[in-house]
């Protein structure tokens, strides 16, 4: 809340979101998991589930492996005591192969 109460309005707001992948490792003897970190204006906002992150992370990692930073919509809802962001992001198995060209290519997104 500390970021996204900057950014809470009456209305939902129609935001931009940055995603990483990350390493987590939720306590000393769990396994390291990699994770997609949801990120506003550069701090860290959120992270994806296991399963949501393993859906997304080929698509991030091949925008990331072209130096790009790989951007989603999204959609803050709440008040200053709490929020939410609903994202709109495609999973890697629904991205088209002209997306893929375009991004490669250097072109503009779909």
């Amino acid at each position: 809340m500390d970021v996204l109460g900057r950014y809470v309005t009456d209305a939902d707001r129609h935001i931009a979101l940055t995603l990483h992948l990350v390493q987590e490792q939720k306590t000393a003897r769990s396994a390291v998991t990699e994770l997609v970190e949801v990120r506003l204006d550069g701090h860290r906002v959120g992270v994806l589930t296991k399963g949501m992150s393993t859906e997304l992370r080929d698509v991030i990692a091949y925008v990331d492996d072209l130096g790009k930073v790989p951007v989603c919509r999204g959609v803050l809802k709440g008040s200053q005591l709490k929020a939410d962001i609903v994202l709109d992001v495609a999973k890697t198995t629904e991205i088209p192969q002209k997306w893929l060209d375009a991004t490669a290519a250097g072109g503009k997104a779909l």
